[in-house]
């Protein structure tokens, strides 16, 4: 019995990871072409981990010096414009003391294959596309750098109302000509900073062109994806500025805790035994589950589907 639970467990937990982050999408299947694998997509995070430090310029310099290679560091190449030199060094020193710059962030272009897009960091005034985001800019608390949205779920409206956003209107699979209208008002009026878009939504095709004349930066991120969705998050949360970091690392690390809390249980067939004997002692698994992992009532990942999908791996594992 023990065995056929973690058999449907294994199935449970794809599905539900698959259902909550790719229904969550307008379009999904999103191919970004990319070959980078970084937690943060930045470039200038030579290390390729969730921050850019010390370390990353000693890589540089050591590209330079010809100690390293770039192919081996793709996002050494700080200024994204395929040499690392001396620029790239100082601007990774830049970074590193957090002063205002010039930022090229690692997302997907409008032919959903990878590319550089340069930012203002800090950013601020975004405009918010897409539902897979907005859920994540507020529970890390950046909904005050967002001058404005279109179409989003009803649980991240008044957050983002709150904090002064203004309702462009759209839809989740299209923007209506008022709505491209009044994101164009508001530009005049605040200057918008960058847009933040769902990768796998089409909802902004028809305004690329504009988008392009217009010069405001598109960040496309693969927001339905599992696994690139939380490494949107901490990059919108580093590119918003030092305030913003240690929140989005805490929300990314609360997601990860959750991930490999699974995979332990799944993988270390004496935990997987454990948990069933523990989780058969009640008439459902609901009743013990958040005692022995309290990231099910976190609700810093009450949005994201974590949660569902902790108590869907809970629920089977006591059948």
């Amino acid at each position: 019995m023990k065995i056929l639970a973690v058999a449907i467990v294994i199935i449970v937990v794809v599905a539900a990871v698959a259902v909550y982050f790719v229904s969550g999408s307008d379009n999904g299947g999103e191919d970004d072409g990319s070959n980078i694998d970084s937690q943060l997509a930045v470039y200038g995070n030579a290390d390729g981990n969730y921050t850019i430090d010390q370390n990353d310029l000693d890589i540089v310099n050591d590209i330079i010096a010809g100690n390293e290679t770039l192919a081996d560091n793709p996002l050494a190449d700080a200024n994204a414009d395929g040499v690392v030199d001396s620029e790239d060094a100082d601007l990774v020193q830049t970074i590193i003391d957090r002063d205002p710059c010039t930022m090229y962030v690692h997302c997907i272009g409008t032919d959903d294959r990878a590319t550089s897009v340069a930012i203002q960091y800090p950013l601020d005034n975004f405009v918010l596309q897409g539902t897979n985001n907005d859920s994540i800019i507020c529970e890390m608390g950046i909904a005050d750098k967002c001058a404005g949205y279109f179409y989003i779920y009803e649980n991240a409206h008044s957050s983002l109302v709150a904090a002064g956003s203004v309702d462009l209107g759209g839809g989740p699979r299209s923007i209506s000509e008022q709505a491209w209208q009044n994101f164009i008002d508001l530009d005049s009026d605040v200057g918008v900073g960058a847009i933040i878009a769902d990768a796998g939504s089409g909802a902004l095709e028809d305004y690329y062109a504009s988008i392009t004349d217009s010069q405001i930066p598109l960040l496309r991120f693969a927001a339905s994806d599992t696994y690139d969705s939380i490494s949107a998050a901490l990059t919108i949360g580093f590119i918003c500025g030092s305030e913003y970091e240690e929140t989005a690392y805490n929300y990314v690390s609360k997601c990860w805790d959750a991930f490999d809390y699974i995979d332990l249980t799944l993988k270390n067939p004496a935990a997987a035994d454990k948990f069933v004997d523990t989780a058969a002692e009640k008439l459902y698994a609901l009743d013990v589950f958040p005692k022995r992992c309290a990231l099910v009532n976190d609700p810093m990942l009450s949005s994201i589907g974590i949660r569902f999908l902790l108590l869907s791996f809970s629920f089977w594992l006591s059948i």
